[in-house]
C-alpha cells in the first residue's frame, strides 16, 4: 500500500539554516579537539599501541554512554545522574541540540563554558605531557 507521506519530508523538525549549521560545526570542532586531546593524554602515558586501545575504550565508552546521546537522561537513577553531570561530553551533546534548535536540559552558556574548559584543559595537559616526554627523550 503506498504511503501518503512524502519521502522528502524530514522525520524530525530541524532548522538547518546557515547560522545553525555554522554553530553545529563549531561545536563539533571544539568537542573533537577536546576528545582528541584526551586521547593524546592517554597515549602519552602508555608504552604500547595495544594498551592504548584497551585504555581508551575504557575511558571513551562510558563518556559516550553517559553523554545523553544514547538514551534520555531525565529518568536515570540518582547515582547515574551524578555521573552524567560530571561528564563533559553531555554538555557538548547539549550544545549540538541547541545549535539544531532542539530542547536542551542545560543552558547554552553552561554548555559552552564546560566544553571550552574541557577542551582547554585536555589540550593544555596533552601539550605539557608531550613537551615533558620530548624533553626526557632528548636527555637520553
Amino acid at each position: 500500500m503506498p504511503s501518503s507521506r512524502s519521502d522528502s519530508r524530514p522525520l524530525v523538525s530541524l532548522r538547518l539554516d546557515p547560522r545553525n549549521l555554522a554553530a553545529l560545526l563549531a561545536v563539533v570542532a571544539l568537542l573533537s579537539l577536546a576528545v582528541t586531546a584526551l586521547g593524546f593524554v592517554i597515549a602519552t602515558r602508555l608504552r604500547t599501541f595495544e594498551g592504548f586501545g584497551v585504555i581508551s575504550n575504557f575511558v571513551v565508552l562510558p563518556l559516550y554512554m553517559l553523554s545523553g546521546g544514547v538514551f534520555p537522561i531525565q529518568h536515570v537513577p540518582g547515582w547515574m545522574s551524578a555521573l552524567i553531570h560530571l561528564n563533559p561530553i553531555i554538555y557538548g551533546v547539549d550544545l549540538m541540540r541547541a545549535a539544531l534548535a532542539q530542547p536542551t536540559p542545560f543552558s547554552v552558556m553552561v554548555d559552552a563554558c564546560v566544553v571550552a574548559g574541557f577542551a582547554a584543559a585536555t589540550f593544555a595537559l596533552a601539550l605539557a605531557l608531550f613537551r615533558r616526554e620530548r624533553a626526557s627523550r632528548k636527555r637520553q
